[in-house]
């Protein structure tokens, strides 16, 4: 079972009042269905870009709700928005679907700015000490200067073992015997008994191949990248106003980095919400707090899920919104 998370966060550009990204999520219409977050940021900024996104993102949720295919909703809504303006304005669309008939996750994009994918891999040991028997006579078991590292669990699409010959060769355990007084280590320092550890591996796919904005010409295609759904995915989107962050003070935002030291982190659990809202604050950041553009993120996360059988699966669903 999978536990599947869409979130999103956006800011409006410095002194403006209205925000040229607008960002949907809409549930899917054929059974078992899924659902779709949509992102569309409309040229320029302020109220016409919002009036011009509203206008694209409306025409895009009816068509998903009618049980159109995403490629189609993308050509769909361009013809639309090219007819009604006649090519004089233009919007990039980004379509993000997890779609449960066909177990698939579709990533639609009329976007120059890239989608960024990762698969990550998780693996939690356990860590516990040696208790030392040697002293003769003796009836206590004390904690020696030795520990062992045993994988309980490798998660998110991983079924190898990790054993302790590869941690250590031969099977040795360190130990502290070597180290000199002010060195000395001890499994109590180290790790509390029973201690769980994780490490993470990520590896990342940028989907960068050329995608044209909507609006500007007849019959522009959209490209569309399908993948299977499985645990461990992370997909990450975001408007132009990300990806130009810090290029005015020539500091330009590192989105890799960012993400990777996101991800990488143990300590902190992977949350499609904490993503979202730890790349827009980078981004402001780059910006010096004062936002060139709308930035807006999407991002959207699977991970296993267990739960008994029979036992209720509520969907929650919540929303931020600071008011002025």
């Amino acid at each position: 079972m999978l536990d599947i998370q869409f979130a999103a966060a956006k800011v409006n550009k410095y002194a403006s009042r209205e925000s040229g990204d607008t960002i949907e999520i809409v549930e899917r219409s054929a059974a078992p269905g899924g659902f779709t977050i949509v992102l569309v940021d409309g040229q320029g900024s302020g109220r016409n870009a919002k009036t011009l996104s509203h206008f694209v993102t409306g025409k895009a949720i009816a068509l998903l709700k009618d049980g159109v295919r995403d490629g189609a909703v993308a050509r769909a809504v361009s013809d639309q928005l090219y007819a009604y303006r006649h090519g004089q304005v233009s919007a990039t669309l980004n379509l993000i679907t997890v779609d449960f008939v066909t177990r698939t996750l579709v990533i639609t994009r009329n976007n120059p700015e890239p989608v960024f994918k990762y698969q990550v891999t998780s693996i939690k040991y356990q860590v516990s000490s040696v208790k030392d028997n040697s002293e003769v006579g003796s009836t206590k078991s004390e904690p020696s200067n030795k520990y062992q590292v045993s994988s309980i669990k490798e998660l998110e699409n991983k079924n190898q073992k990790l054993e302790n010959k590869n941690l250590f060769p031969d099977n040795r355990q360190p130990t502290t015997d070597n180290l000199s007084n002010n060195q000395q280590l001890t499994t109590n320092n180290l790790f509390p008994d029973d201690q769980q550890l994780e490490t993470r591996n990520f590896k990342l796919e940028t989907l960068n191949s050329e995608a044209v904005p909507i609006g500007i010409y007849p019959r522009t295609r959209p490209v569309v990248t399908e993948f299977e759904l499985e645990p461990g995915l992370i997909i990450v989107a975001f408007s132009d106003g990300i990806s130009q962050a810090g290029l005015r003070y020539e500091q330009k935002l590192d989105i890799e980095a960012v993400l990777g030291q996101l991800i990488s982190n143990p300590d902190q659990p992977i949350q499609a919400q904490y993503i979202a809202d730890e790349l827009l604050e980078a981004a402001i950041k780059a910006d010096r707090r004062r936002p060139q553009d709308d930035m807006s993120v999407v991002v959207v996360t699977t991970a296993e899920f267990a739960a008994d059988e029979g036992d209720p699966l509520p969907r929650r669903l919540s929303l931020n919104i600071p008011f002025l």
